[in-house]
């Protein structure tokens, strides 16, 4: 019933599988769908995160016993990444688009590189020049709506990280 794990640093906790009686079928469903890595259970999954993201075994213990016991539930790219070779352990991102095509430019391939590692994405263009304002020469600009649009469809190509549809 109970097990003990251990990373490649050291960091080791012991596995309570009988706290597999505290989730829900459906939640099992879930754990199996889209946060367990082949061959792993929701508490070999528990144990990963807990090991990957404390300090030491006694903190990975008290995460372990939190998480195991349903007390505590971190978020999604947490769960699933944490301790795998994929994704980012972080939900959400924030960035702020310059006023400059470059900056413009730059913060779509930052954003689609986030949004494919799993992340959502909250962008502030409130620096960007208006719609009619002059630009170099004798130009005027579009605004930021047609470069939000373009931010947009790259998101919606993107799958964060295979678990859900990008947002931006």
């Amino acid at each position: 019933m109970f097990d003990m794990m251990q990373v490649e640093r050291g960091t080791h906790v012991v596995v309570d599988r009988s706290r597999d009686s505290e989730l829900t079928r459906f939640g099992i469903e879930t754990l199996k769908d889209r946060y367990l890595l082949p061959g792993e259970g929701p508490q070999d999954m528990f144990a990963r995160v807990a090991m990957t993201y404390a300090d030491d075994s006694d903190h990975a213990q008290r995460l372990y016993d939190y998480v195991s016991k349903l007390w505590f539930m971190p978020a999604t790219p947490v769960l699933s990444n944490g301790g795998a070779n994929r994704g980012l352990p972080i939900s959400c991102f924030l960035n702020a688009v310059g006023d400059s095509l470059e900056s413009i430019v730059g913060t779509w391939n930052q954003n689609v590189w986030l949004a494919a590692n799993g992340g959502g994405i909250g962008t502030y263009w409130g620096g960007v020049r208006s719609i009619g304002e002059k630009v170099k020469g004798s130009g005027q600009t579009s605004g930021i709506i047609p470069f939000i649009r373009v931010m947009d469809s790259l998101t919606l190509a993107i799958s964060q990280g295979s678990l859900r549809r990008g947002s931006a």
